[in-house]
């Protein structure tokens, strides 16, 4: 019997939609789900820079249809309000971690 690539590894199940809400409604499973890649990670710092800094900013934020855009939106406001994932998020990017540990509240 020869072995199937299912009989190797196993795959979880992904959703292929994230909406934003799901942030505030589900923090922790966004927070379980979402990955830190190198460029996320790069784009998560200068967010926390500017909010350790005090001070205002805009950003766009595009990307493919399926790229994330609507997961890293959902997983940021879930570690801003606080929600159950932030720990979680905080575990993985030390600009979040550093910027969670003045107890400033952002929402």
């Amino acid at each position: 019997m020869s072995l199937r690539i299912g009989d190797l590894i196993e795959v979880p199940p992904v959703r292929t939609v994230i909406r934003l809400e799901e942030g505030r409604t589900g923090s922790e499973e966004i927070a379980r789900s979402f990955v830190f890649t190198s460029e996320v990670a790069s784009h998560v710092a200068v967010i926390a820079d500017a909010l350790a800094g005090g001070r205002g900013q805009g950003y766009f934020l595009q990307g493919d249809f399926g790229s994330g855009k609507s997961h890293f939106l959902a997983a940021l406001y879930a570690w801003l309000a606080g929600g159950e994932g932030r720990e979680l998020l905080s575990e993985h990017h030390g600009g979040l971690k550093r910027l969670g540990d003045t107890a400033k509240r952002f929402l």
